[in-house]
C-alpha cells in the first residue's frame, strides 16, 4: 500500500473504517517513527504487520475494536517508546507478550479495556525501562503478587475504576522508584501491614472512594518520600 515511501517517518489513518491490519500493509515503511491508527473499526492485526518497522518509536491504536494481542505483534520493535491502546476490547494481555524482545518500551496505555486480571510477570519483558502505565477503567479483580515483578523505573502506576478487593503483601516489592499509585475508585476493604513494602521513593497514594473500613496503624511506616516531602495521601471513606 506504501510502497515507495522509504523515507516516510509519520503516518497517519486515523479516523477511517479500518478492520484489519495485513502484514503486507507497512512492509515499506522502513524508516516509520510515528503510527497513528486510533479512531478505526482495527479487530485483527496479522503477527508480521510491524515486522519491518524497526524504527517506530510510537504506536497509536486508541479507540479500536481489538479483543487479544498475539505475542508476535511487536516483534523487532526494539526502538518503540510508547504503545497506546485505550479504549479497545482487550480482556487478555498475554504473560509472555515479547519475553524475546525486551524492547524500550517507556510508557504503556491500556485504559479503558475488558482486562479482569492481572497475571505474574505480564509485564516482564518491558522491566528496563517503563516509567508509566496506566489501566485505569478496566475490570481488574485480581492482581497476582508477582504481577509487577522486575519494573524497577516504573514511577507512575494508575491501576484506579477498577473492581480490587485484595492487594497481596508483595505486591508493589519491585518498584523502587514509584512516585505516584493511584488505586482509588476500587473495592479494597483491608490494608495490611507491608502491602506497600518496597515502595522506598512514593510520593503520591491516591485511595479514595474504596471500602476500606480498618487500616494497620503501620501500613505508611515505610513510605518514607510522603512523609519526609509531605506529600498527600488520599483516603476518602
Amino acid at each position: 500500500s506504501f510502497r515507495g515511501l522509504e523515507k516516510l517517518e509519520i503516518l497517519s489513518l486515523n479516523s477511517n473504517m479500518i478492520k484489519i491490519i495485513e502484514n503486507q500493509y507497512f512492509l515499506d515503511l522502513i524508516n516509520l517513527k510515528f503510527l497513528h491508527l486510533k479512531w478505526n473499526q482495527i479487530q485483527t492485526i496479522e503477527n508480521r504487520s510491524f515486522l519491518n518497522l524497526r524504527k517506530l518509536t510510537f504506536i497509536d491504536l486508541d479507540n479500536n475494536k481489538l479483543v487479544d494481542l498475539e505475542e508476535i505483534t511487536f516483534k523487532n520493535l526494539f526502538n518503540l517508546k510508547k504503545l497506546s491502546l485505550v479504549s479497545n476490547f482487550i480482556s487478555n494481555f498475554h504473560t509472555d507478550l515479547n519475553t524475546s524482545n525486551k524492547f524500550n518500551l517507556t510508557n504503556l496505555n491500556l485504559e479503558f479495556n475488558n482486562i479482569k486480571q492481572l497475571k505474574n510477570n505480564t509485564f516482564k519483558s518491558m522491566c528496563l525501562y517503563l516509567t508509566t502505565m496506566n489501566i485505569e477503567k478496566n475490570q481488574v479483580k485480581e492482581i497476582e503478587i508477582d504481577s509487577f515483578k522486575c519494573l524497577s523505573k516504573l514511577n507512575y502506576l494508575n491501576i484506579s475504576f477498577n473492581q480490587i478487593n485484595y492487594l497481596f503483601v508483595g505486591t508493589f516489592q519491585d518498584l523502587k522508584s514509584l512516585l505516584v499509585l493511584d488505586l482509588s475508585q476500587n473495592n479494597i476493604d483491608n490494608l495490611k501491614k507491608d502491602t506497600f513494602h518496597g515502595l522506598i521513593n512514593l510520593e503520591y497514594i491516591f485511595l479514595n472512594n474504596n471500602k476500606i473500613s480498618k487500616i494497620d496503624s503501620s501500613i505508611f511506616e515505610n513510605l518514607l518520600n510522603i512523609y519526609r516531602n509531605l506529600k498527600p495521601i488520599y483516603i476518602y471513606m
